[in-house]
C-alpha cells in the first residue's frame, strides 16, 4: 500500500515521512491541493491519504470530496485521514460529511499517528468493506440525531415565550404525547449501547491510564441522561395538564400566592419597545375576569401591564410548565455540548471499523423495538 501525503507544512511533511519509514510504508508528498488530486488520480496504488485542512491551491476538504468521487466513479477504495489545527466540532463533523474517515488536530503525537495507520491498514485489508446498515459511522448517527434535538429545542423555546397567552395546539399535542418520550429514550438508549460498546473495547485493549477519565466521564453523561429522563416526564405531565385546561377551562385556587411568581410574567414598554420585568407589581382582576399585573417600567417608569389569563388555577400551571420546559431545555443543551466536545472525540479513536458495524446493527435493532426509524418526524410541522 502506498501513502499520499498532502500538507503544506515542512515539518509536520517530515515528521509524517519519518513516521511511513517505521511503518514501512511507502509514499508520495505534496505540498499543494491541487497537485496531490492530480498524483492520487494518476497513481492507483494510493490505499491512505494524509491530507492536511488548509493547503494552497486547493483546501484539502475539497481534495477528499473529489477523491471520493473520484473512487465513486473508479470503484476505488481508500482511507483518508484529515489533519488541521482546527479542532471545533462543526470542523469535524464537516471533515467526516466530505468523506474523511478520521480526523487529527495539530500538533499530533507520532504514537496516535501510528494507531491510526494501523486502524487504516485493519480497514483495507478487510475481506470486504464496511457498510454500515444505515449507510453512516455511528457518531455521525449520533449527531445528526444531536441537530435534530437542537431544532427542536430551538422550536420549543421561541412558542414557549407566549404558551401561556396562545398554547399552539400541535405543540401542545406532541409534547404531552407518547412520541415526545419515546424520542428521547431511543436517542438515549443508542447512546447508552455507544458507551457500552466504547468500555469494551478499553478493557480489550486493557486501556488503564485512560480509565480514570473514562469512568468519571460515562458517569457524568449516565446520570444526566436520568436525569433528562426525569425532566423529559415532567414535561409531558405538565403538558398533558394544560391539555386538559384547553379543554376544560381551570378553576380559580385562591390557595396558590400569583405573586410570588410575578417576574414569570415581562410586561411590554410601549416607550422603550421591549419587555421588561415589572417593577412594584400589583395583581387584579379585569372587567372581563381576566387577571394581570400592574406596575412600572424599570427605565421609563412609564405604567406597564401584563395580562396572565382567565384564571390564577391555570397561569400556576403555566409556570410549573415553563419551568420544566427550562429545565429540560438547559439540562440537553449542556448534555449535547458535553458529548460532542469530550466524549465522543475521545472515545472514536478506540473503535475499530467491526466496532462501528456492530454498533449501527444495534442501533437498527434498537429503533426497530422502538419501532422508530428516525427522530423528528412527528414534531415535523409542531412549529
Amino acid at each position: 500500500m502506498k501513502v499520499l501525503i498532502a500538507d503544506g507544512d515542512a515539518i509536520s511533511r517530515l515528521t509524517l515521512t519519518k513516521i511511513m519509514d517505521m511503518e514501512e510504508l511507502k509514499f508520495i508528498e505534496e505540498s499543494d491541493g491541487t497537485s496531490a488530486l492530480a498524483e492520487y488520480k494518476k497513481d492507483k496504488d494510493f490505499g491512505m491519504v494524509i491530507v492536511e485542512w488548509d493547503l494552497m491551491g486547493m483546501d484539502g476538504v475539497d481534495v477528499v470530496r473529489e477523491i471520493k468521487e473520484h473512487n465513486r466513479s473508479t470503484g476505488r477504495d481508500c482511507y483518508i485521514i484529515m489533519i488541521s489545527d482546527r479542532s471545533g466540532k462543526r470542523d469535524i463533523q464537516k471533515a467526516i460529511e466530505v468523506g474523511a474517515d478520521d480526523f487529527l488536530t495539530k500538533p499530533f503525537n507520532s504514537q496516535v499517528i501510528h494507531d491510526r495507520i494501523r486502524t487504516g491498514k485493519k480497514h483495507l485489508t478487510a475481506e470486504a468493506p464496511v457498510q454500515t446498515l444505515l449507510g453512516m459511522d455511528p457518531i455521525k448517527h449520533l449527531l445528526e440525531e444531536h441537530e435534530i434535538l437542537r431544532f427542536q429545542a430551538e422550536k420549543i423555546e421561541e412558542m414557549m415565550e407566549d404558551i401561556d397567552e396562545d398554547a399552539p395546539k400541535k405543540l401542545v399535542d406532541w409534547m404531552s404525547g407518547r412520541a415526545f418520550v419515546l424520542e428521547t429514550e431511543l436517542h438515549q438508549d443508542k447512546e447508552a449501547s455507544y458507551s457500552v460498546a466504547f468500555l469494551d473495547r478499553i478493557a480489550m485493549e486493557q486501556r488503564v491510564k485512560h480509565m480514570a477519565f473514562t469512568d468519571s466521564n460515562v458517569r457524568s453523561i449516565e446520570s444526566e441522561h436520568k436525569e433528562l429522563e426525569k425532566t423529559v416526564r415532567e414535561v409531558r405531565q405538565n403538558f398533558s395538564k394544560l391539555k386538559e385546561d384547553m379543554e376544560i377551562p381551570g378553576e380559580y385556587e385562591k390557595d396558590f400566592n400569583i405573586m410570588n411568581h410575578a417576574d414569570e410574567y415581562p410586561a411590554y414598554c410601549l416607550k422603550d419597545k421591549e419587555k421588561v420585568e415589572i417593577v412594584d407589581p400589583k395583581l387584579f382582576k379585569m372587567d372581563n375576569g381576566t387577571f394581570a399585573f400592574k406596575g412600572y417600567c424599570p427605565k421609563c417608569s412609564g405604567a406597564v401591564t401584563r395580562i396572565i389569563g382567565k384564571s390564577i388555577g391555570t397561569s400556576q400551571k403555566y409556570i410549573v410548565l415553563k419551568r420544566s420546559l427550562r429545565d429540560y431545555l438547559n439540562l440537553l443543551r449542556k448534555h449535547l455540548a458535553r458529548e460532542e466536545k469530550s466524549f465522543f472525540p475521545f472515545t472514536e479513536k478506540y473503535f475499530t471499523p467491526a466496532d462501528k458495524e456492530r454498533l449501527m446493527e444495534d442501533f437498527k435493532e434498537i429503533e426497530d423495538r422502538h419501532g422508530i426509524s428516525r427522530l423528528g418526524k412527528q414534531f415535523k410541522g409542531v412549529g
